[in-house]
């Protein structure tokens, strides 16, 4: 019963914050996207690691598949690929960050989901809480461009959530982040 209610609520909880993301991506602009060569490296860092999370449940297709709810795995598929994408698109296409910022948040995406794969095999963390995980990212780093503090937004998130973002993230050089890793603990 307890674990009914608890995906009940991870289920609710992807279809609220996948709906938000989802209403403002652009696939067509996904689709024509080639990011500068000067980057192009390290958005097929991101790629690769999109790739490696897709074949996490032991198949090489394009779905991830790690529940027997088909509308859990569309979401957490869909946030590995159009989200990561669409993440993709908003660093390259953001006017007000410079080359090194956008090395900067390519490499946290990266690494975000290295140490996400890692921490599923090990079972410390979640993969149901890959979609939230995911949006909690994008809005530190709207946080985190404009000068703000993240731990106000951080300290609000479940600890399953904030967890990845505060511990491999990329977000070292914000003034909120030492404070945030402490809530944490």
């Amino acid at each position: 019963m307890i674990a009914t209610t608890r995906y009940l609520f991870l289920l609710t909880s992807f279809a609220l914050s996948s709906s938000c993301l989802f209403a403002q991506i652009d696939t067509n602009a996904l689709k024509k996207f080639v990011p500068p060569l000067n980057r192009q490296l390290f958005n097929g860092y991101v790629d690769e690691e999109q790739k490696n999370i897709l074949k996490f449940d032991g198949k090489a297709d394009k779905k991830l598949v790690l529940s027997t709810d088909d509308e859990i795995n569309f979401h957490l598929t869909k946030a590995i690929t159009v989200n990561i994408d669409w993440l993709q698109y908003k660093i390259e296409k953001d006017s007000l960050l410079n080359h090194n910022k956008k090395l900067y948040y390519l490499r946290g995406l990266k690494t975000l989901l290295q140490n996400l794969q890692r921490g599923w095999k090990t079972k410390l963390l979640n993969p149901f809480n890959l979609p939230a995980v995911i949006e909690a990212y994008d809005r530190c780093m709207q946080l985190d461009k404009k000068g703000l503090t993240i731990e106000n937004y951080i300290v609000k998130l479940d600890y399953d959530v904030a967890t990845p973002v505060v511990r491999y993230g990329g977000f070292d050089d914000n003034p909120g982040i030492k404070n945030s890793r402490s809530e944490l603990i």
